[in-house]
């Protein structure tokens, strides 16, 4: 196949980082992370669901093996031909590109074929039906409608539960279309505007070139939180760079064009200016001094199964004695006894006192769990619900820091803490955990309630940073007065 041939990989990378099909052409191989032992675990989890779930639903089905894309198109059009019931892992090729779902199964009707035709199955671990899906099915649409010369009747998707969803394609056609135009461009050499979100830097082998190329231009891509949306709007009137960003006046850029408000307008101006002077903005002083007992509190949890397995909480009091607790499921017991342990925790903590978390995920947890286990009216729960603090809000809202991103660990090292644990991503540490399920040695479970414990604690650094520094309004350039972690600083 050459390389000039789209993809429904293509597509899939293009909602992570637009630039990610680009530089698998074009791209410097020096600027590009190597596959990495998660990666590769992936690919292998994903196979596997893949075949146990079409063993279910397609029993009989031939499959289609091979590594060669020629050789599966091939394999696929002739079982399309004699009228297979079911084809698992086929390849369909046209002139528009490569397309590979993971199940075709043959419906009524008529095709080039004769008095049958096909339709797709794409089997994803997402429990719900996302965009990304939608464009991928519809690109599988219209290749089976070169191929077989009609439609299909349905576009499904199924989950790791078993559950299909009907992707309505009409519904997305119109953007369905500027992006694949868009795509297609850039497959054949037009590289995108720069963009930096997290998807580059975390997901996409590709960051360190996107990273580049937004720096060589100083543009407004580096901006922290600014949307895709926004980025257009700013370029349609003339704003490209992050020095034009500080600079611009925002009253007269307010409503110009979507998305500019004028408090984004602000928010993104200040942003550029701290980029650019490397400073640090305390424009709204936000946190209290320490309650009778600060509770900080993390939650990890495994995507692949929708299941909790750690709670960690450092409960502190107000004369700095802390104890650490770990609640968690790596002593072989269940989600449902975890998540007992937990309400018996939460009524052990004092009257007074606050609940620390960095990101909306920890709510979200909870009131899942809540509602799995059918307690969403317990007392202590809804106490804990109501005493929930998200770190990382008021650090969006209060402080301007000269950093790319805001996550816990950017932001944690910026203010000083260190992370101890060889695992630094949420993805290392659900690969840790598969590793566990497995392979139930203690020190794995030492090393993922270690890595729980330092995301805490650097939770509470955060805080505590804050108590110290941003109490009142401030500007702080470097030499800053605490000292952060060398090297870390938007790499983490």
């Amino acid at each position: 196949m050459p390389a000039s041939l789209l993809t429904d990989i293509d597509i899939a990378r293009a909602f992570v980082c637009p630039h990610w099909p680009y530089w698998e052409r074009f791209g410097d191989p020096a600027l590009k992370r190597e596959k990495d032992e998660a990666s590769s675990h992936d690919l292998f989890e994903h196979l596997w669901m893949e075949r146990e779930l079409i063993s279910k639903l397609a029993p009989e089905a031939l499959w289609i093996e091979g590594a060669n894309a020629d050789e599966r198109a091939t394999r696929t059009l002739d079982a399309m031909r004699l009228g297979v019931e079911a084809i698992a892992h086929p390849a369909l090729v046209s002139a528009r590109g490569l397309g590979t779902p993971s199940l075709l199964l043959r419906t009524e009707g008529s095709s080039s074929f004769g008095s049958w035709a096909y339709a797709p199955i794409d089997i994803r671990r997402a429990l719900t039906l996302r965009k990304d899906e939608v464009f991928r099915l519809s690109f599988y649409g219209e290749l089976l409608r070169d191929i077989q010369g009609v439609y299909p009747t349905s576009l499904r998707v199924m989950n790791r539960d078993g559950e299909t969803f009907q992707a309505d394609a009409e519904a997305y056609a119109d953007e369905y279309r500027d992006f694949m135009v868009k795509l297609e461009r850039t497959i054949a050499g037009d590289c995108p505007l720069p963009v930096y979100r997290k998807g580059c830097e975390d997901t996409s082998p590709w960051g360190k070139a996107c990273k580049a190329l937004a720096a060589e231009r100083d543009d407004i891509a580096l901006l922290f939180s600014v949307t895709q949306k926004q980025l257009q709007s700013l370029r349609s009137q003339g704003i490209e760079t992050v020095h034009q960003m500080a600079d611009v006046d925002p009253i007269q850029l307010d409503g110009a064009a979507p998305g500019l408000t004028l408090r984004s307008l602000l928010r993104l101006q200040r942003q550029a200016r701290s980029l650019i002077d490397q400073s640090v903005l305390v424009r709204d002083p936000w946190f209290e001094p320490a309650h009778t007992t600060d509770v900080f509190f993390d939650i990890e949890s495994h995507p692949g199964t929708d299941q909790d397995y750690l709670y960690g909480f450092l409960v502190r009091s107000q004369n700095n004695e802390a104890t650490w607790h770990a609640i968690n499921t790596l002593d072989g017991s269940s989600e449902a006894d975890l998540w007992q342990a937990f309400l018996s925790f939460i009524e052990t903590l004092p009257p007074d006192y606050r609940v620390y978390h960095y990101g909306e995920y920890e709510y979200t947890r909870i009131t899942t769990l809540a509602a799995r286990y059918q307690t969403v009216n317990n007392p202590w729960l809804l106490q804990f619900l109501d005493r929930l603090v998200d770190v990382k809000e008021l650090v969006r809202e209060s402080l301007v820091l000269p950093l790319f991103f805001y996550s816990l660990k950017t932001v944690g090292s910026f203010f000083g803490y260190h992370w101890r644990e060889s695992i630094r991503h949420g993805r290392d540490s659900v690969r840790e955990y598969e590793t566990w399920l497995t392979d139930q040695r203690p020190e794995i479970a030492a090393r993922l309630i270690s890595y729980n414990e330092d995301d805490v604690r650097g939770t509470a650094h955060i805080v505590d940073w804050a108590r110290q520094w941003a109490m009142t309004e401030a500007v702080y350039t470097a030499p800053y007065p605490w000292t952060p972690e060398s090297g870390t600083l938007n790499d983490v």
